[in-house]
């Protein structure tokens, strides 16, 4: 766990061949993690994560960080925080992105994810996280939804955003998939997620 008054700053997480983790930094982050990269021993390493590249639960700030390594959600797991559960969502930086009061903002900002986010049918999972509210900004999932997955549980940037305040602009991926929210408005930033 990354406390609210912690910060992880400038490193480099090494997945060794094989390695098989949930998170590969912690399961909740509170706090800050800045320019911290998680990188695995090349294209063809089986390490993998099971829940996210990083963190299960995003209460904090994550920015520019980066993630070559692959997620596969085989079954659903819950995060829970004082305001609820979350229960099947992966993804490439968080699972789960959410403000843990209304006082403060979640947000995963400038961050780069380039290997696959993927689960079982239960699954939901987007490139940067799988449940978000906050702000999600300024990410590029690298990889990108391939045509496999299709577009009901798996999208570029977040799989299903919360009721509470989203923040999502400037995120980009390479395919040509479309990640629409549910109550997108003609206001809506066509490029916010």
């Amino acid at each position: 766990r990354v406390s609210s008054s912690a910060s992880l700053l400038n490193g480099t997480i090494l997945m060794g061949e094989g390695a098989k983790v949930d998170c590969a930094v912690a399961r909740t982050n509170d706090g800050t993690i800045e320019r911290v990269n998680v990188v695995t021993n090349g294209e063809q390493s089986t390490a993998r994560a099971t829940v996210a590249g990083m963190v299960g639960l995003n209460h904090g700030t994550i920015y520019r960080c980066t993630s070559s390594l692959p997620v596969y959600g085989a079954t659903p797991t819950t995060q829970t925080d004082g305001n609820g559960s979350y229960t099947g969502f992966v993804g490439g930086i968080a699972a789960v992105s959410v403000a843990p009061d209304g006082t403060s903002m979640a947000a995963i900002d400038g961050c780069m994810v380039n290997a696959a986010v993927n689960g079982a049918a239960t699954i939901k999972g987007g490139g940067i996280a799988g449940y978000a509210t906050g702000r999600v900004s300024n990410n590029t999932f690298e990889y990108g939804i391939t045509i496999n997955q299709g577009g009901v549980n798996f999208k570029n940037i977040f799989a299903e955003a919360g009721a509470a305040d989203l923040r999502a602009y400037g995120n980009g991926w390479p395919t040509t998939a479309v990640n629409p929210i549910n109550a997108a408005s003609p206001e809506t930033n066509p490029n916010k997620y």
